[in-house]
């Protein structure tokens, strides 16, 4: 029977690391292309990209699509919102935003 190697208990050994690879966001199928607006707050001026995604595969979704809300710092999903979302105004896209 083959030996196995013995770890020298003086060279400290690598911590297990788990790892997921999550892959970038899939536009839905026959969704509208990606809407561009600006939020106008104090003193600053966000802009915004909104896109319409496939879920079924994102961990913790609770519907199979969603609005993804996406700016320079920070990103907003959106999984209840209407149909005509990429009509809206942006002042609608904004409360829409905030919404979980």
């Amino acid at each position: 029977m083959p030996s196995l190697p013995v770890q020298d208990p003086a060279v400290p050994t690598a911590p297990r690391v788990s790892v997921r690879v999550m892959t970038p966001a899939t536009p839905a199928a026959g969704s509208v292309r990606p809407h561009t607006f600006k939020e106008h707050g104090d003193r600053r001026v966000v802009t915004w990209t909104v896109q319409e995604i496939d879920c079924t595969e994102t961990p913790g979704a609770c519907k199979p699509r969603c609005l993804v809300f996406d700016a320079e710092t920070m990103f907003r999903r959106v999984y209840d919102y209407p149909p005509e979302w990429a009509t809206l105004p942006d002042a609608a896209l904004v409360v829409l935003s905030w919404r979980r």
